[in-house]
């Protein structure tokens, strides 16, 4: 197979889009990970009740650097982090 590529200008902006291609992240790849998460996290939290191991969940967050956040929201009163009182006992 023959490719061949001709150039008008300059290869700045193909140079920068081929970098930041590079670097991403699929988002999809992000949410499977966020999934297997949670998972882990309900099957290793204490349940007296559930309501704790079913509370977790996660944000994906895009940009340049994307990130999963994983956050429980069982006890929305309580002014503690949840994940540290289960690791502390």
């Amino acid at each position: 197979m023959k490719v061949s590529f001709s150039r008008k200008g300059a290869f700045e902006p193909t140079i920068s889009w081929l970098k930041r291609q590079t670097r991403a992240v699929p988002k999809d790849i992000l949410t499977q990970i966020g999934e297997l998460g949670i998972e882990s996290l309900r099957e290793n939290t204490p349940k007296d009740t559930g309501e704790t191991a079913m509370g977790w969940d996660y944000k994906v967050k895009s940009g340049n650097n994307p990130e999963i956040v994983f956050f429980n929201n069982a006890h929305p009163n309580e002014k503690v982090n949840i994940a540290k009182i289960i690791e502390l006992g």
